[in-house]
């Protein structure tokens, strides 16, 4: 399973039949990403934990361009289909599905956010989601969708110990952070992952990463710590 990040929560995930799943399309304005949106290609699944801009800003110029399935919950399947996405490229989930895609299987877990989507002077509004991807070796990779600390993530981690964990330590430019760097330790001990990819915090802060890797250190000392940089790659 080869992990690249993108920038700030977009991540690009192959699994070792390669197919290319795309975890929530921040890219245009997101001053941290690597990549140019002309150069996302060949995107098999795209998944979309919430509507907040810095998750979903670029997905419907992604899925124009490479037509993947998409999985999501029910208003961002609304949004989608009232802004021109075909129905049948969709698929509506909640907490607890379990998904197949060409050997690809999806867990739909909860996340503790919120998720709304700006359209036609109003606001289409459902559940925020968490994934946790296996990919056809069985290797899984849990995907938070910005949650906040909720025993639901020691669950996970007694049910499912994903292999590698996405974390987020920071906030969005000008927002407030959901997880505070001992929050988002002590969520990733209750996972019991291998690994931990810290995410969702500007390169530039370093602050945010030295608090969570202090924090890691004091509660989970046997857990990797991946920091990875736009652009680069994690092969699991």
């Amino acid at each position: 399973m080869l992990i690249e990040y993108f920038g700030h929560a977009t991540f690009k995930i192959t699994s070792s039949n390669g197919i290319n799943i795309l975890v929530d399309p921040y890219i245009v304005n997101n001053k941290a990403c690597s990549k140019d949106i002309k150069d996302v290609n060949d995107i098999d699944l795209l998944l979309i934990t919430h509507g907040a801009f810095d998750h979903f800003e670029d997905a419907f110029e992604i899925i124009m361009k490479n037509r993947p399935t998409v999985i999501s919950d029910f208003a961002i399947k609304e949004y989608l289909i009232q802004k021109g996405v075909p129905e049948d490229d969709i698929i509506s989930a909640v907490w607890g599905f379990n998904i197949d895609f060409k050997g690809i299987r999806i867990r739909v877990v909860q996340s503790n956010h919120v998720n709304s989507v700006k359209y036609d002077g109003g606001y289409i509004t459902g559940i925020p989601l968490g994934f946790i991807v296996y990919d056809e070796s069985d290797k899984s990779i849990y995907i938070p969708g910005d949650t906040s600390i909720s025993p639901h993530i020691k669950l996970l981690g007694e049910l499912y110990e994903p292999d590698v964990c996405l974390m987020h330590i920071g906030s969005a430019p000008g927002f407030y952070s959901e997880l505070t760097p001992y929050e988002a330790a002590l969520a990733t001990k209750w996972l019991k992952s291998k690994v931990v990819i810290p995410m969702h915090y500007q390169p530039e802060e370093e602050k945010e990463l030295a608090l969570f890797s202090k924090n890691m250190k004091k509660l989970a000392p046997n857990i990797k710590i991946e920091k990875l940089l736009p652009g680069e790659t994690l092969n699991y």
